[in-house]
C-alpha cells in the first residue's frame, strides 16, 4: 500500500512539474522589425505614384497635365486618408469620410503585404519602402483587374502607394 500511495505521489509530482514548465498560449511572440514598423501608430497617405524603373511621378500631376483636374482632385484626396495596421492582423483605412477594414498578413518572406478587404477579396503589394516614417507600397495594376494605360506618352502598369508617419 504504501508503495502505491508513493508511486501516485510521484505521479502527481511528474504531471505537476509537467503543467508549471509548458508556455502559457498567451505570451508574446517575438514580433519582426517589418511588424513592429508596420503597426506602431497611423499612416497617412502621402500620394499615389507612377513608378517607370527607377523614377516616379504623382498619378494627381499626370492627371493635371492631361487636362482631368477633377479626376486629380480625387486622387490627391488620399493625403486625407488615414490608415492603421494591428498586430492582429486587422486593418482599418478613413478616406473621404468612409471607413473600410479588413486583415493584413505579411508573406513568409515579408517583402509583400496581403490585404484582404471585408468582401475576402485579396489584394498584394510589394513593401518597396518600410520604415518608422515611410511606407511604400507597389501594385501592379492588373492585380486590379484593369489593363496598362497610356497617360501622357507614359504606360501605367504599376502605382505606388505611399504613407507617411505625421
Amino acid at each position: 500500500m504504501k508503495k502505491i500511495n508513493l508511486f501516485a505521489l510521484l505521479l502527481v509530482t511528474l504531471f505537476t512539474l509537467s503543467l508549471s514548465s509548458c508556455k502559457d498560449g498567451d505570451e508574446d511572440e517575438e514580433v519582426s522589425p517589418r511588424s513592429a514598423f508596420l503597426t506602431d501608430g497611423e499612416w497617412s497617405g502621402e500620394g499615389i505614384y507612377v513608378v517607370q524603373g527607377a523614377n516616379s511621378i504623382s498619378v494627381a500631376l499626370l492627371l493635371q497635365l492631361a487636362g482631368e483636374q477633377e479626376l486629380a482632385d480625387q486622387l490627391d484626396a488620399i493625403k486625407d486618408a488615414k490608415f492603421n495596421f494591428e498586430e492582429d492582423g486587422t486593418f482599418t483605412a478613413t478616406a473621404n469620410g468612409i471607413a473600410d477594414s479588413g486583415k493584413w498578413k505579411f508573406t513568409e518572406d515579408e517583402q509583400k503585404i496581403v490585404i484582404t478587404d471585408a468582401d475576402n477579396d485579396e489584394t498584394t503589394f510589394t513593401v518597396k519602402n518600410l520604415t518608422a516614417n515611410n511606407l511604400n507600397l507597389e501594385l501592379n495594376i492588373e492585380e486590379l483587374g484593369m489593363e496598362p494605360v497610356e497617360l501622357q506618352g507614359n504606360t501605367i502598369n504599376t502605382l505606388e502607394l505611399r504613407l507617411v508617419r505625421p
